[in-house]
């Protein structure tokens, strides 16, 4: 097994900070997962990968700012979608519908990095344009659905969220240093704020999903062997689809490393 950069039981102190307590039956599940499908974005060939990329590629890193923009913002929707379809279950409601909100700012947060970050990275209006592909949500798109999730199907959805919002404060905590040493000095505590900011709500979206997880087993009863065999299955399924975003980089600029990293 390749060696770890990190290990996912950082997470379980983080969530203990923000709810003021520990996630027992949560803290089980995850560990077990972890053990049996460690997720390939802790690997150290996958940060290898990532600078890399970074110091290879002609303008990667303003690239991603704006692919991560356009995630963001195209998430938050996906989100809103979700929270419409959950009845009788008040603490998803508030995490999702706030969880959106602070995705769709994410995404003009993103391009602000872009902005401060790479000036003069960009063509003429690109910025702009990232801006104006945005779609905010307004009052009016915050309605419930007819169509309604059930609860077996929730818990599904906050694993997935959960190794999601995982990984995206692993990439976060990757690409931030690089943001900040190559901003322009003036810019620097601008980009410093929006970064700590990022990491907070990133955090936060961990809590409370690490936190729903955690009730649904003491709440319904439901078994921690079931519970640990779907979080393994979706780790499963988005280790793959994590390599399966970086296929192309790999071909065209990988020069024949990494190959260990993708073989999994």
């Amino acid at each position: 097994m390749q060696r770890l950069i990190d290990n996912t039981s950082d997470v379980l102190p983080t969530v203990k900070k923000i709810l003021g307590r520990d996630c027992p039956h949560y803290q089980r599940i995850l560990e077990a997962a972890v053990q049996e499908v460690p997720p390939v974005w802790l690997r150290s060939e996958y940060l290898d990968f990532f600078w890399h990329c970074a110091t290879t590629i002609p303008n990667w890193l303003p690239t991603v700012l704006l692919a991560c923009a356009r995630t963001e913002g195209n998430g938050s929707h996906g989100l809103l979608k979700m929270w419409a379809g959950v009845r009788n279950h008040e603490k998803a409601e508030v995490g999702l519908l706030r969880h959106a909100k602070d995705e769709s700012g994410h995404a003009r947060l993103f391009i602000k990095l872009a902005s401060l970050c790479f000036p003069r990275s960009y063509s003429p209006g690109t910025i702009e344009q990232s801006e104006q592909s945005i779609v905010p949500i307004e009052r009016d798109s915050i309605a419930k659905s007819c169509d309604v999730i059930q609860l077996n199907m929730l818990i599904d959805y906050m694993m997935q969220l959960n190794i999601v919002e995982m990984r995206t404060l692993h990439h976060l905590k990757i690409m931030a240093p690089m943001y900040y040493e190559l901003c322009p000095t003036e810019n620097r505590e601008k980009v410093r704020r929006i970064l700590e900011s990022l990491e907070r709500d990133e955090s936060r979206h961990i809590a409370y999903t690490a936190e729903i997880i955690d009730e649904w087993y003491e709440k319904e009863n439901d078994d921690i062997g079931r519970l640990t065999d779907v979080f393994i299955c979706r780790l499963v399924g988005y280790n793959q689809h994590t390599l399966d975003h970086c296929d192309d980089a790999k071909n065209d600029y990988g020069q024949g490393r990494y190959l260990s990293l993708f073989a999994h």
